[in-house]
Parts: C-alpha cells; sequence; structure tokens
C-alpha cells in the first residue's frame, strides 16, 4: 500500500510541474497575461536579393585609332595637252634686240596707248624728264568733251592776246586749269606749277575763268601708236618700244620711238619719251618748237 501511494505523488508532482505556467507573471489584477503560443513561419536565411539598379552610361574618350595601311591603288595619268602659247613676234629691224615681244604684255600697254587716250597724246613730242613734256603739244590735239564751246565774251578776250590777233575765225575749245592738272597728275604724277609753262605756246590764259584757251584746229594730234616690245630696267622702270602709225609713210620708214614708264600704284607715269619723228612735227608745226 506504501508503495502505491508513492507512486501516485510522483506522478501527481510530475502533473504539477507540467501545469506550472512559463514565462512573466501578469500584475494585471484581471488576469495572468495570455503567452502568444502561435507559431510563426520562419524566413529562410541567406543573401536577400536585391532588383538591379539603372544605371547611367559612363562617357568614354574616343581612343585614337591609327589608319590601317592600305595598298596604294594605282593611278593612271592622263595625257594633258600643252597650253598653246602664243609665239613672240619677231623683233623688227631698227630695235634693240633684246626687247620682250610677249602678245600678253604687248597687248597691256597697247591699251595704255590706245587711240584718242591721253597717255598716246603724250608720245607725239620727245622730253627727257617729264617736267618738259610740251605742253601745247599735249593739250594742242583735243580739249575736253565735256566742256561746253567758249562764248563770245572769252573770244573777244582772246583775240585781244598777240597769238590770236589773226585767229579769231579759228573754232577754239577751253581747258580748265583744274582738268589739265588731273591730266598732268595721271600722265606725270605733275601739275601745271611743275612744269615747264614756255611749251604752253599758243594756249592763252584768262585769269577770270582760270582756263587756258586755244583757237585752232586738232593738228597737233599725236596720232596711234603701235607697242612693238618691253624691255624691264633694274631700277624698275619699263621702257615700252613703239612705231607711230600716220598712214603716210612706208613700211620701212614708219617712225620709231621709246617711251620710259614708271609703275605706281594707279598704274604709270611717263618718264621720258624719244623718238625719230620729231622732224616731222618740226616742219610741220614750226610753232611747237
Amino acid at each position: 500500500m506504501k508503495k502505491y501511494i508513492t507512486w501516485i505523488l510522483f506522478f501527481a508532482v510530475l502533473m504539477l510541474a507540467g501545469c506550472k505556467p512559463v514565462g512573466p507573471v501578469s500584475t494585471d489584477p484581471s488576469g495572468p497575461a495570455m503567452q502568444n503560443t502561435t507559431p510563426t513561419a520562419t524566413q529562410p536565411t541567406g543573401p536577400t536579393p536585391t532588383e538591379p539598379q539603372p544605371t547611367e552610361p559612363q562617357p568614354t574618350e574616343p581612343q585614337p585609332t591609327e589608319p590601317l595601311p592600305t595598298d596604294p591603288k594605282p593611278t593612271e595619268s592622263l595625257p594633258t595637252e600643252p597650253e598653246p602659247t602664243q609665239p613672240k613676234p619677231e623683233i623688227p629691224e631698227g630695235f634693240p634686240d633684246d626687247i620682250d615681244t610677249d602678245p600678253a604684255t604687248v597687248a597691256v600697254f597697247q591699251e595704255l596707248f590706245a587711240d584718242d587716250t591721253w597717255y598716246a597724246q603724250a608720245l607725239g613730242h620727245p622730253f627727257d624728264e617729264p617736267a618738259k613734256a610740251h605742253i601745247a603739244y599735249l593739250f594742242g590735239g583735243f580739249g575736253f568733251e565735256e566742256e561746253p564751246p567758249i562764248t563770245e565774251e572769252e573770244r573777244a578776250e582772246i583775240v585781244k592776246l598777240s597769238n590770236y590777233k589773226d585767229y579769231e575765225w579759228m573754232p577754239g575749245y577751253r581747258l580748265p586749269v583744274d582738268k589739265m592738272n588731273a591730266v598732268l597728275q595721271t600722265l606725270f604724277g605733275l601739275t601745271l606749277e611743275d612744269m615747264d609753262l614756255s611749251t604752253a605756246v599758243y594756249l592763252e590764259y584768262l585769269e577770270s575763268t582760270n582756263c587756258y584757251y586755244r583757237l585752232g584746229s586738232d593738228s597737233a594730234w599725236s596720232g596711234c601708236f603701235e607697242i612693238v616690245g618691253t624691255k624691264n630696267l633694274d631700277n624698275g622702270n619699263i621702257e615700252v618700244y613703239y612705231y607711230r602709225n600716220m598712214g603716210v609713210f612706208d613700211e620701212e620708214d614708219r617712225p620709231r620711238g621709246v617711251a620710259v614708264l614708271k609703275p605706281v600704284e594707279d598704274g604709270y607715269h611717263i618718264v621720258a619719251n624719244d623718238n625719230n619723228f620729231y622732224y616731222w612735227n618740226e616742219n610741220f608745226h614750226p610753232w611747237l618748237t
């Protein structure tokens, strides 16, 4: 009997031990807090997956690349025809044998000394320096086209002067000083104040109009000239060789001359002029001497 009581007590203790609450004891008078015995799902451990973040492309500097060697392609050279050049004319007899007769160069000066230009008119009389260019011959061939005819009052004043007492019936023209200076400036780089006015024969000046006058025809016209060739001088000047074509000489007897030009910024100045036909002018126009 004692043995059975011992076993009963033993089992009773075990039962009491199994019913003892585990956890903190609530002090709440309403009763003990219930422990949550609901099993919770456990998350697997390991690396947490991350979503890929968009990344901006980083600018990269271009790397220099060396050109790959290429085999040169054979090229065929097409035959080219040489530019046609005009042959240089032979130097006419009576001119130096070392002048240049290149047609392109000759054409430039042929245009400069074209008919009825002041440059051509300046070749009618020889001079060894610009200040001695013959004023009466230069302005004795023609006047200025834009100038109106001289008035009767001007003519009356002119014929009072000694040179024109017997020529009042002749036509005439006016030469304003400012226009004469413009011509002289173009041809020589000078004005009337720089010129030798002793050559201004048969040109009468009226102070009242500041003009020169000439009564007469265009008998002092220099004619037309044919440029033959040129020669460059060591000082930079250019000799221009020419024929004078008047239609009154045989071919072999055509008068010849040479003008010396100085290149300037806006053209050429005539430095000197020499020719072998002044004798014709001297005999035909004794008043020009």
